[in-house]
Parts: structure tokens; C-alpha cells; sequence
């Protein structure tokens, strides 16, 4: 069970304006899955249903790091013990007709203010750039005869893709290596430099559990050193 909308919207001719298609979120996935296969048809032939279930269901795959605006910065900012306290001396030495004193007061505590909140802001941007990456991926999609290996960026990927992973590839995102094997440079992720060998999931395993299985598991942020295909 689980609270799904799914985004498509119906023009209502009476009130003339878009309205939201808001399914019942009380009914079973399976349920849900099947009613919306009745009534969705997707044009482009190379991405199946399933794909586009997945994606409305968990977003793009990238780090999306927030950035809180700067009003709402520069508040957490002044509210913070050290600043109250220059408004209040501020406040105090104003009453007490020391106009230069509190005027330098006020003068330096705007500009420490405007500052913090530079460096507040860059940080941010420099942490939401580096957290962010994406690159191009050839991905299964398609269904019967259209099935085949299809060029997409990244952040397209969804939950039960499969992809090639060819040599020199920094992992965008945690991968089951499900065929063949790979030598995988994990210091940036591990700090040991010693490359670890990842092997193919057992045709054997019924249930995968990433502490149990990480020799399976090839993690984002890895670079592939190099990648040895099993058969075709």
C-alpha cells in the first residue's frame, strides 16, 4: 500500500481550466499498476510503461542538493545568539545617545551579516555542484522486438534498468552487476587503493541484501577500471 498521483491532467470544459486525474490511494499496487495500463499510451516506442511508472514514482537519479533562498538564509542568519545580541547593544548604546559607537556598532555587524551569508551561499552551490553528475549510459528499454540498448543520459535511470558498463565509467548510481565482472577503483569511496574485483549475482541468490551482497554491488561514485563481459 502507498499514497500515489499520478501527474495528468483533463481539461473541464464547464469551468474551463486543467484539472488534476487524482487515482484512489487506498487500492493495492497491483491495482493501481493495472488501471493505469488501461488508460495510458506513450508515444515514444523506445520507453516502455514501466519506465514511465518508475520515474514519475522516483524522480530523476541524480543528488538534488536544496538551496534555501536568501531571505530565508539571511533570518536563520540574524537569528542567530551572537547577532541578538549586537541588536541588543545597539538598542542599549542608542538609548544611551552614543549615536557614533552604535553607527559602528551596527555598521560592522551589517557587514559580517552580508559576509557569512557570501560564504554561506557559495559553499552550498559548490557542495549542490559537486553532488550532482551525470553521463551518458546505453540502457535496455523497449518491449518484444523493439527491445534493445539505447544511449540515455543518467538521470533517466530508474529502478530495474539495465545497463553496459564499459571501461573508465565513474558509476552514476549503485548498480547489481547481474554479467560478467569488473575491477573497480573504490578509493573515493573507501580510501583504499587497492582496486576491488566485483563478480556476477548467483543465479542461485533468491533475495539480494547490500551488506550480505557488496561484492555484487558496484556503488556510485566508483570509476570502473576495467569491465569483462560474460558471453554476448
Amino acid at each position: 500500500m502507498f499514497e500515489y498521483r499520478f501527474l495528468r491532467f483533463l481539461y473541464n470544459h464547464d469551468l474551463h481550466l486543467f484539472e488534476p486525474i487524482v487515482y484512489n490511494t487506498t487500492v493495492p499496487f497491483k491495482s493501481i499498476q493495472e488501471e493505469l495500463s488501461k488508460g495510458l499510451s506513450f508515444e515514444s516506442s523506445s520507453l516502455d510503461f514501466n519506465y514511465h511508472f518508475q520515474r514519475i514514482k522516483y524522480g530523476i537519479c541524480d543528488i538534488i542538493i536544496p538551496v534555501k533562498s536568501i531571505p530565508i538564509l539571511l533570518i536563520s542568519e540574524i537569528l542567530n545568539p551572537f547577532y541578538l545580541f549586537q541588536v541588543f547593544s545597539f538598542s542599549w548604546w542608542l538609548w544611551e545617545m552614543y549615536y557614533v559607537f552604535a553607527g559602528v556598532l551596527i555598521g560592522l555587524s551589517v557587514i559580517a551579516v552580508v559576509v557569512s551569508l557570501y560564504d554561506t551561499i557559495s559553499n552550498l552551490n559548490r557542495i549542490k555542484k559537486q553532488a550532482q553528475y551525470t553521463c551518458q549510459v546505453k540502457v535496455l528499454r523497449g518491449e518484444g522486438a523493439s527491445r534493445a540498448f539505447t544511449e540515455v543520459n543518467s538521470a533517466e535511470l530508474v529502478p530495474g534498468d539495465i545497463i553496459q558498463i564499459p571501461d573508465q565509467l565513474v558509476i552514476p548510481c549503485d548498480l547489481i552487476l547481474i554479467k560478467g565482472s569488473c575491477v573497480m577503483n573504490e578509493s573515493m569511496l573507501t580510501g583504499e587503493s587497492i582496486p576491488a574485483i566485483k563478480t556476477s549475482v548467483p543465479s542461485t541468490t533468491e533475495v539480494y541484501e547490500r551488506n550480505k551482497d557488496a561484492k555484487y554491488t558496484i556503488f556510485g561514485g566508483t570509476k570502473v577500471v576495467q569491465a569483462r563481459k560474460a558471453g554476448d
